[in-house]
This record gives C-alpha cells, structure tokens and sequence, in this order.
C-alpha cells in the first residue's frame, strides 16, 4: 500500500505517514516533490509529499481448512495412529462404557463423530483444540505436534 511523507523541503518528517489530502489526489509524484508551486492558501508551501510503501503483513496461517489439508498436518506415522485408535474405537461395547479405564476411547468416539460430521476444521474452534488436546493424550501427537497441527503448520 502507498502512502505519503509529509516532509518539509529541509527533509523533516511533519507527522506519519498517511494518505494524501483529498486537495492533492492525483497529482503526479514529481508534482508532489516541490509544493512550492501550490496556492499559499493550501498549506504546502515549502513542503514535499514523499510516497512511502507500507508492506501488508504477511496472512497469517488459515484457520479454516479442508479435511484433507487437516490429514495433511499430521505425519504418516501420526495418520496410523489416528486409525489404530479409529479402529479400537469401532471395537467398544455397550460395556465398554461403563468401564472408567475406556474414558479415553470413549471420547475418541466423540471426537471421531464430530471430524466425520464436517468437511471444514476451523482451527481456532475450541472443540479442534479439544480434540488435538484428545490426539496428544492418546499418544497419537506430541504436545509439540499437536500446536504445529493448531497452527496448521505442516510437518517438516
């Protein structure tokens, strides 16, 4: 994005950086460079508008992506994981979920549901940090990983 210096003609800063002042909108940079020219009444005398070029900072990581680009956060080794726990998790029981040590497979079950109920995972959800937080307690991610996968940075 451009925008314009005001500066004296000595070279002083007068103020930041900021649009031109609708008086002055399109008119040409070499115009701008020497006010002298411009009716006293204006104000510029003895100043010069500079273009300054402000760079955008760059997006930051999506927070919404597809299914398939979630997959494509985790490693192979991770995807496995992910189905041996899949497959456990397809194995319950209806007495399964009156036995405490099944908790974590039961709320895999949940998480499972939900990931199959979307097509798109928003990253910044709490339920997809809950169910990161799910995948690292189930030793399918590390706590690392699994903020990489939040961040929705790609493994190396």
């Amino acid at each position: 994005m451009i925008v314009y210096q005001r500066k004296t003609l000595a070279g002083t800063n007068v103020g930041q950086p900021g649009p031109l002042p609708p008086e002055l909108v399109g008119l040409e940079d070499v115009s701008l460079a020497d006010m002298s020219w411009a009716d006293p009444a204006l104000g510029f005398n003895g100043e010069t508008f500079v273009p300054v070029e402000i760079l955008e900072p760059p997006p930051g990581p999506p927070q919404q992506i597809r299914k398939l680009d979630f997959w494509r956060l985790l490693t192979a080794g991770e995807r496995v994981a992910f189905n041996i726990v899949s497959r456990k998790v397809q194995g319950l029981t209806l007495a399964d979920y009156q036995d405490a040590t099944k908790a974590p497979l039961i709320a895999a079950e949940v998480f499972l549901n939900l990931f199959d109920a979307t097509d798109i995972i928003d990253l910044a959800n709490p339920d997809t940090a809950a169910g990161v937080g799910l995948l690292v307690s189930l030793g399918i991610l590390t706590q690392a990983r699994g903020a990489c996968v939040l961040a929705g940075t790609p493994p190396t």
